[in-house]
């Protein structure tokens, strides 16, 4: 008799936990019904692409390749248009410069719906903090990147930049050459690795501004091999040529934001709170409606006159606002430094058969790697006017 009522109560039991978590489902499922109807209500005046019934627009992008679609979309729906991950996950997806201020000018949190992920990697810091706490951080990490504090390391950027470079002729193997290679200049795991590692294949592909930025560089150093702080702002083209790769390739192609308070647009259009926003910053680079030919790499669109005259928010590589990269002007500096004495030591070519194929991730990589033929420059060699 025991065993059965013990059976029986076994049996009641197993009953009880299929019927909790078939009810514990159906909220669940309730609940992302709710969240998909809410979404669909707040995006509902921003006209998109055509959704699949289940994986929204994933397919499609995975089948054309997410910034060949998202630019392609850009020039089909004006200002900005819905993105569905799925059924649930859906956002606003921005590329015009009057959207950008909108939501960038504010301090909204970043989206822990994407970056929460990396907390586990690098703790809570600038990137995922938000509120006072963040407020906190920003306040007491500024000062850090003052000009007066960034002046020093304008010569260790050089001396860390020629170690790399071997200036004193200790050869490396192939293999270990093209490790370290790999490792810094191509991997694209870092935002500056991957400025540099882009901008060297704007250098290759166009090897006349190449030439222009080493014979600046030789201008400036003259008869020296280190850099001091006011040469950084004497080099005037390589800096337009910097920016003009992070235009085409920049090192964060995208970055969310969930808006704390309801936000407004230009056009009438508006977005409750809790909607989540994307600033699409590939797209927006490569908008027509902001930069003519926005294919061409021309570096005079940051002659002083041309940037006067553009949206403050139509190039933002570091973000913008309040949450903007407070090391972009660190990042800058570096760039710079390793730039032009990569420049006077090697002259950069394409490898035809191995061109990149860039891979958004949080910073863009290239699915195959950046594969460049590098040519050893002695002192002076290759000179000409540009």
């Amino acid at each position: 008799m025991v065993p059965v009522l013990l059976s029986l109560s076994v049996s009641c039991l197993g009953l009880w936990a299929s019927g909790l978590i078939l009810v514990l489902g159906f909220l669940k499922l309730l609940s992302l019904l709710l969240r998909r109807q809410k979404l669909a209500r707040a995006m509902d005046s921003f006209p998109g692409p055509p959704t699949h019934w289940l994986f929204g627009h994933s397919l499609e992008i995975q089948q054309t390749g997410s910034l060949d679609k998202v630019v392609s979309w850009a020039h089909q729906f004006p200002y900005a248009h819905p993105l569905w991950y799925g059924q649930f996950v859906g956002f606003l997806n921005i590329y015009e410069p009057d959207y950008a201020k909108a939501v960038y000018s504010r301090g909204d949190p970043k989206a822990p719906d994407v970056y929460d992920f990396l907390l586990q990697w690098i703790g809570k810091g600038l990137l995922v903090l938000h509120g006072p706490k963040w407020f906190q951080h920003r306040k007491l990490l500024t000062p850090g990147f003052h000009y007066d504090v960034l002046k020093p390391y304008v010569a260790l950027f050089a001396d860390s930049t020629r170690a790399m470079l071997d200036e004193d002729g200790i050869k490396l193997s192939d293999a270990e050459l093209r490790a370290e290679v790999d490792t810094f200049m191509f991997e694209g795991h870092d935002t500056t690795t991957s400025g540099i590692s882009w901008f060297l294949y704007c250098m290759a592909l166009y090897p006349e501004h190449q030439q222009c930025c080493r014979e600046e560089v030789r201008e400036v150093l003259g008869d020296r091999d280190s850099f001091q702080w006011d040469d950084l702002g004497k080099m005037t083209y390589l800096t337009m040529c910097i920016k003009e790769s992070f235009r085409i390739y920049p090192p964060v192609p995208q970055v969310f934001r969930q808006l704390s308070k309801p936000v407004s647009f230009v056009d009438g259009r508006s977005l409750p709170a809790g909607s989540l926003v994307s600033l699409h910053i590939y797209a927006l680079h490569r908008n027509s409606a902001v930069w003519p030919d926005p294919e061409v790499f021309d570096p005079l669109r940051f002659s002083s006159e041309n940037v006067a005259r553009r949206h403050p928010f139509a190039f933002i590589p570091f973000s913008a606002g309040p949450r903007n990269c407070i090391g972009q002007q660190f990042a800058m500096n570096e760039m710079k430094v390793v730039t032009a004495l990569c420049l006077l030591r090697f002259e950069f070519a394409l490898d035809p058969l191995r061109l990149p194929v860039p891979l958004p991730q949080l910073v863009l990589r290239s699915r195959n790697g950046i594969h460049l033929h590098l040519k050893p420059l002695g002192p002076g060699s290759g000179k000409q006017l540009c």
